[in-house]
């Protein structure tokens, strides 16, 4: 007895026996293999293009990193001697501001490629490039730097010298907790 679901008058086993009829022969084997070889050549070559863009992202943070502490660092050093100061409102504001100026100068700087950046916008790269985990430090350090930034701006004339005291140790408190804070991917 035959298969009575024809459909179109097409033997549905008779179908599947040509496919099997044809990958069997030669032409069906070469197409099989081309398409396998494709799908792995195609899996290698998107493994190897994510593994790339992850590598550079990594030493991307790395330098980032290595160039934020390294500008804190400095910052740090510059804002310990103002602190050994004992100086009116007018020579904190002053010297902060050059303390700010040194640590976005050209003659701060590791790599190249930051020389013309401010540490605040290296930061915020840095948190854009961190995995969700570790973004939380790295925003905090951003938005403390972008405030410090603004020192100059802020301190005025009539600032009491307790006042300017008070902005310095807190920026000293900023400073000593992310020189502290090494790498901050880790």
């Amino acid at each position: 007895m035959k298969n009575t679901t024809k459909q179109d008058g097409v033997d549905p086993t008779s179908t599947s026996k040509r496919v099997v009829s044809f990958l069997n022969s030669s032409l069906g084997l070469w197409v099989l293999s081309t398409i396998f070889i494709g799908l792995i050549t195609f899996t290698y070559q998107t493994w190897c293009m994510h593994s790339k863009a992850e590598h550079d992202k990594n030493v991307q943070i790395y330098n980032l990193e290595t160039e934020i502490s390294r500008r804190i660092y400095v910052f740090n050093k510059r804002l310990e001697e103002l602190s050994n100061l004992d100086t009116g409102v007018g020579d904190y504001a002053s010297k902060i501001e050059k303390a700010i100026k040194k640590v976005n100068s050209n003659d701060c700087y590791i790599f190249n490629e930051y020389r013309k950046r401010k540490l605040s916008t290296l930061l915020y790269e840095l948190y854009v490039l961190l995995p969700e985990k570790n973004k939380p430090v790295a925003r905090e350090a951003f938005e403390e730097m972008f405030l410090i930034e603004q020192f100059p701006s802020k301190i005025k004339k009539h600032t009491s010298s307790e006042q300017a005291n008070d902005y310095l140790n807190k920026m000293l408190a900023f400073t000593k907790a992310n020189t502290a804070n090494d790498l901050w991917s880790k």
